[in-house]
């Protein structure tokens, strides 16, 4: 075996050379997978952190004794900048006899920092039933982040199960419709 080694040492160096060539050519394809890998985990961390620190802006209506009320609340960590409501249908609040648009709808609000709401009372009881016999609402809140990146938020909110407890809130207040 030897005396063959010594008399093929030019095949034997070739071929061990090829081998490795061809190993680290392996190595090098693995080492560009693992950085491909660690460069697609980092990019998805970066993006879950994003999304962590971003604005979240919410639309909501909600009743407390027999009034209803409009909500728009930013519960991310961020501020929200150019928030804006549309709803479908439109509330009309009933302020001192006459009929307005709900302030929060149609209006651009410039600033809505982290955790703060804005609501308007839009409603009472009776009001209410009488000018919405069908409470199902749709709508989108659009706003964006401080580097412009823009956000929708689409929802639509049934308010049949409020409704009770409209009635139920007068009826405990001691009035009636």
């Amino acid at each position: 075996m030897i005396n063959w080694l010594n008399q093929n040492q030019g095949f034997v160096l070739g071929l061990l050379t090829f081998v490795y060539v061809l190993a680290t050519i392996v190595l090098v394809i693995i080492a560009l997978i693992q950085s491909n890998l660690t460069r697609r985990s980092l990019e998805s961390a970066a993006q879950s952190e994003k999304r962590r620190y971003r604005p979240h802006v919410l639309f909501d209506l909600y009743s407390e004794d027999i009034a209803l009320y409009a909500s728009l609340r930013n519960t991310g960590a961020t501020p929200a900048f150019n928030v804006k409501l549309s709803l479908s249908p439109a509330i009309y609040c009933d302020s001192r006899g006459e009929k307005r648009i709900c302030p929060l709808i149609g209006q651009s609000i410039l600033f809505l920092a982290p955790t703060r709401e804005i609501r308007d009372a839009c409603a009472f009881g009776g009001v209410f039933d009488k000018d919405f016999p069908e409470p199902l609402f749709t709508g989108s809140v659009e706003y964006e982040d401080a580097e412009g990146t823009k956000y929708e938020e689409r929802f639509s909110i049934d308010l049949r199960a409020q409704r009770q407890l409209f009635h139920i809130g007068m009826w405990i207040g001691g009035r009636s419709r």
